[in-house]
């Protein structure tokens, strides 16, 4: 596709459910999502209008999708590397298998994610989802998509399905996972939620699969104020691989500080996201300053924001291309039982095949740059009445950096990674 915008985000994340010992049932002879429609009791929203009322005890959700997305990022991160991670999209897979937990297994995952009772993780999720979904210009947007692929062979209980469609808006589709063709609808399914620019995520399907849980996030927009030609320049990023030329696209923003990292905030055109870029003080590394950081740390840096704090801030092309499978980075988080056959309880999902976790695959690619449709200034890009320029900060991200993309309303991050070195 044409690179037209700013940013572009592609996240695709695949949860492989497998039995020990895959038992063989009646074949369904339609998708199951025919059966279900979401139930009239799930809150619906207007954020165009602003009349709403968010979910009881979103304040408590939020604190925990925050550490949740603070600890998944340092998990799975490499020292040394760069790294992109949609918590956004973990927390969605795992959120929808949670609704099939049950006992300690239902705890562990319940508290990783989000410190909250299941009725409110599934809630909120809901609204954040809702909200992402519903602002959307000619120039960008934002979906979020959800599909539970369940084998011919496995019995679900219709409650699970059930808040599959309330709460994900999942699609739900009965096949046969070892069919020759399941891999390529699959792929597909991932291709066509991702404006086609993730395909082949997944390359094989285990023969005891028994369900696969697959969530697509995709965004493109513009910058608030996209950047001219004379605000491009040439420079040296000191990566961690070694020094590397790289464009720098220089700009007044928000400027934000504390006592770990400074740095600034980026609006986009279409979307009630921002971009925050944190550069960390002194000789920390990116992968120590992540591994310290917290929704109490986060929360501080974004309250650090004034209305006439300013800095010239230079930001770096780059773009990365992210795979990993994320097992063992969950583990450490605290979700074990997920993942033990002889310990997984799922008895909430189904009867049959005592299933259990067998993989979590992420992928993710992320591109940002100067392009974009010539469009009026917003705010966040002008400077009226603030301190003389002399008195402006420089905030130079020319060495290893740590971004976000972060709901405006909540700072919940949908996105978060490290740039370790610049490549285009």
């Amino acid at each position: 596709m044409k690179r037209l915008l700013c940013i572009i985000i592609c996240i695709i994340m695949v949860l492989m459910l497998v039995g020990c010992n895959k038992e063989k049932g009646g074949r369904s002879e339609h998708s199951l999502l025919s059966d279900y429609e979401k139930s009239e009791s799930i809150p619906e929203y207007d954020f165009v209008s602003g009349e709403y009322t968010m979910p009881e005890n979103f304040e408590g959700y939020s604190k925990g999708a925050m550490d949740f997305a603070f600890s998944l990022l340092s998990a799975a991160s490499e020292d040394g590397e760069n790294s992109v991670i949609s918590p956004l999209s973990v927390s969605n897979v795992l959120a929808l298998i949670l609704n099939g937990a049950d006992t300690a297994t239902e705890k562990e995952i319940r508290q990783t994610i989000a410190g909250v009772d299941t009725d409110t993780i599934n809630l909120c999720n809901h609204y954040i989802n809702s909200r992402l979904n519903t602002f959307s210009g000619e120039e960008g947007g934002f979906t979020i998509a959800d599909s539970l692929w369940l084998d011919d062979s496995f019995d679900v209980k219709a409650a699970f399905l059930q808040n599959a469609v309330n709460y994900y808006n999942s699609e739900v589709m009965r096949i046969d996972l070892q069919d020759k063709e399941t891999l390529s609808e699959i792929n597909d399914w991932i291709k066509d939620y991702t404006d086609d620019e993730i395909s082949d995520v997944i390359n094989n399907i285990d023969e005891n699969a028994l369900m696969m849980l697959v969530n697509a996030v995709f965004m493109q927009d513009e910058w608030a104020t996209v950047y001219e030609e004379e605000q491009l320049d040439k420079g040296v990023f000191h990566g961690s691989k070694g020094d590397t030329e790289a464009t720098f696209m220089n700009s007044m923003e928000h400027y934000i500080s504390s006592s770990y990292a400074q740095g600034f905030i980026k609006g986009f055109k279409n979307l009630p996201l921002k971009f925050v870029a944190l550069l960390p003080e002194g000789d920390v590394s990116a992968e120590e300053f992540v591994e310290n950081f917290t929704s109490a740390r986060w929360q501080e840096l974004l309250a650090s924001q004034q209305a006439t704090a300013f800095c010239s801030a230079f930001l770096p092309e780059f773009k990365i291309d992210f795979d990993a499978e994320l097992s063992d980075a969950l583990k450490d988080m605290g979700i074990n039982r997920a993942f033990d056959n002889s310990k997984a309880d799922f008895s909430q999902l189904s009867n049959m095949s005592k299933p259990f976790v067998s993989e979590v695959n992420h992928k993710a690619f992320i591109e940002i740059g100067p392009m974009g449709a010539k469009v009026g200034a917003a705010t966040v890009s002008e400077m009226k009445g603030s301190a003389a320029l002399s008195d402006v900060k420089e905030v130079k991200l020319n060495k290893p950096f740590v971004f976000v993309i972060c709901d405006n309303e909540s700072g919940i991050p949908v996105l978060t990674g490290v740039v370790n070195n610049v490549s285009k």
